[in-house]
């Protein structure tokens, strides 16, 4: 391989792996922070709302909140999914890079998906976040509904629907999502 073909590697490598290192961590906190923040105040208007016995309109956004936790949570997922493809793409180029100078200098992404040297625990802490928060919303809806005269067979469907829905977004996560965090994408 020509010195050129090699420099053209190695600045493509440089320049994934400077995104894959600043770009994409920050791009994941942001909408964690931005969902939080989002939720927050979806929280705090229902919280105003119970204040002022607008009962009904607090439910509706108790119901609601699975919906858009799941969103976002969709959203942060398919970030971490593109910096791990582009963990995966760095990789080759490292090998790629090391075949052709015929000593390994480049063992970032090897390095990193050793199952002694991955941190996980805070990928895992979002996802029970998220589904955590996602899964009380309809409890605290059906709670009020129940204290109130708004309590009817829609306030029970609807709970029930909730419930379903967590049974097999929980499943999914469990056996899909989980499983990737845990195992690096390797």
């Amino acid at each position: 391989m020509s010195d050129l073909k090699l420099e053209v590697l190695l600045k493509h490598y440089e320049v994934l792996a400077n995104y894959n290192a600043v770009a994409q961590p920050e791009i994941r906190n942001r909408i964690l922070s931005f969902s939080l923040l989002f939720l927050g105040v979806l929280f705090a208007g229902c919280v105003s709302l119970l204040a002022y016995e607008q009962y009904l309109y607090a439910i509706y956004i108790f119901y609601l909140a699975p919906i858009l936790i799941t969103c976002f949570f969709l959203i942060w997922i398919g970030e971490i999914d593109r910096m791990v493809r582009v963990g995966l793409y760095i990789k080759i180029l490292e090998n790629k890079i090391n075949s052709e100078i015929e000593e390994e200098v480049l063992c970032w992404e090897d390095y990193i998906r050793k199952r002694n040297n991955r941190i996980i625990y805070p990928n895992i802490a979002t996802v029970f976040l998220f589904l955590g928060v996602s899964f009380f919303s309809p409890f605290i809806a059906y709670f009020i509904a129940i204290n109130t005269d708004l309590h009817n067979i829609f306030t029970n469907i609807l709970f029930y629907l909730f419930i379903v829905y967590h049974f097999v977004l929980s499943l999914i996560i469990w056996f899909k999502i989980i499983p990737k965090l845990l195992s690096g994408y390797e």
